[in-house]
């Protein structure tokens, strides 16, 4: 069972006893993939840290906890998996304590748990914050312990014993922190002996780039231990940018951040679904949201030439999954504020419905120049934006609703230099006309309206 902790900011364990989270989902077929990921954790390879590479919104969390949920049912399973939200633990303290508190919740005996606590107390006291307060409490006490030294000799002569004082109290922590070190690894060692732990960090990407840093040089220089191994979930772009932030552009970023990561593979962003070929995530995302809509499942946008459409914009468009959920919740108000217009068994009306679509995605995710349309804006520009076209095929064999758009508003437009593609102006009008139950001045007051609609101002 996949199971969230409350006690600890961004920590999840594998446990039985609070049911807080349980997934089984593999919408994209991913399965194979993470069995794979798990039976490299399970040898003696050194790949450890991994890096799992994915764009924002493409499905990493949900893999990530997919892999955790299958290697936790593994029958003779060889790992023990733990998952960090490591935006969550941001603002939590240092990286240390994040990473320990996760693999606290993995033991069972206290005993161990308290031995792993008093190994790395030393390494958390030593911080210059601290030893900040100390120097200025010990100044404190010379200089009220002699009120009568004020002159700049006796100044000199306290401020070069702070320096000593400082230098020695330092010495010391250091000293003690490096034993604290070795102790501490060897604990953590001795809990990873029956099973390998895999602390699954996600979310990295979103942290502040100091953060990130400090995140990768911690596990690098104290959890470098037998038995422990670590899996990051990140946009790779991302972390290279904090890296940049934080080193400058004077390094090689790409050859720094490789210095952290053992090991890196891009998670796929196509799946083949069926005979016709691969299909992207995004799409079959949508696909999967709209059919759990109770405002949509019902509607045609997810048919025929509509799909089709829709496919188009997500994939010319690249969107990620949350943005496709984002672009469903939008459909979902025009649905309601347009009393159900997606679910007309109109042939003449796909042609309009094909409009409030395109008209729709506008005010998501191009809400400006769709709103400004509204007071004399040219809509052209806006459609071949959204479209990520502005030409028409050369073949009028297929019925493409992507040209069927943009032949509707060529010719509102009266854009003549946009037909010579080999076929000609009247085979286009006649095209259209399949699509549409109303003449060409009157489908862009149907676009504005849609806009105007999911404006609130219709």
């Amino acid at each position: 069972m996949l199971c969230f902790r409350r006690s600890n900011p961004g920590v999840c364990y594998m446990g039985n006893e609070d049911k807080f989270y349980v997934t089984t989902r593999d919408d994209f077929n991913l399965g194979p993939i993470a069995e794979k990921i798990i039976a490299l954790l399970e040898q003696d390879i050194k790949a450890s840290p991994l890096l799992i590479e994915g764009g924002w919104g493409s499905g990493k969390t949900e893999f990530c906890k997919h892999i955790i949920n299958l290697s936790q049912n593994k029958i003779g399973a060889k790992i023990r998996p733990v998952y960090i939200n490591a935006f969550h633990a941001d603002n939590a303290g240092p990286p240390i304590l994040t990473l320990l508190a996760a693999i606290l919740e993995l033991l069972s005996k206290e005993e161990d748990r308290e031995k792993i606590r008093k190994a790395a107390l030393p390494i958390l006291r030593l911080d210059t914050t601290t030893l900040g307060k100390t120097a200025v409490s010990w100044v404190s006490e010379q200089y009220t312990a002699s009120p009568k030294q004020n002159g700049k000799k006796e100044i000199q002569l306290v401020s070069d014993a702070m320096a000593d004082h400082m230098i020695e109290s330092m010495l010391k922590d250091h000293e003690q922190v490096r034993i604290s070190i070795l102790a501490l690894q060897k604990l953590l060692a001795a809990a990873a002996r029956k099973k390998t732990i895999v602390l699954f960090v996600d979310e990295l990407d979103r942290c502040l780039p100091h953060f990130t840093m400090l995140m990768l040089k911690t596990i690098q220089h104290l959890f470098d231990v037998p038995g422990i191994k670590f899996v990051f979930i990140a946009n790779a772009q991302q972390l290279l940018a904090s890296t940049t932030h934080c080193y400058g552009t004077e390094i090689d970023a790409q050859r720094y951040l490789d210095k952290f990561i053992r090991y890196r593979f891009q998670l796929p962003t196509a799946t083949n679904h069926n005979k016709q070929g691969p299909q992207l995530h995004a799409q079959s995302h949508f696909l999967a949201t709209v059919k759990s809509s109770a405002l949509l499942k019902n509607s045609i946008i997810v048919k025929g030439a509509l799909q089709e459409f829709i496919f188009h914009l997500i994939e010319v468009n690249q969107h990620a999954l949350r943005e496709v959920e984002r672009f469903v919740v939008y459909l979902e108000v025009y649905q309601s504020l347009s009393a159900g217009k997606f679910n007309t068994n109109d042939s003449h009306d796909v042609g309009v419905v094909l409009l409030a679509i395109l008209a729709v995605y506008c005010v998501c995710f191009l809400p400006e120049k769709a709103n400004a349309t509204l007071s004399g804006d040219a809509v052209l520009p806006l459609i071949e934006q959204a479209l990520k076209k502005d030409y028409l095929s050369k073949h009028m064999g297929y019925h493409n609703p992507v040209d069927i758009v943009l032949a509707l508003f060529y010719l509102s437009d009266n854009c003549t230099g946009k037909f010579s593609s080999g076929n000609t102006v009247s085979e286009w009008k006649s095209r259209v006309a399949e699509w549409f139950s109303v003449d060409y001045p009157t489908h862009k007051p149907l676009f504005q309206d849609a806009i105007r609609l999911m404006s609130m101002h219709g």
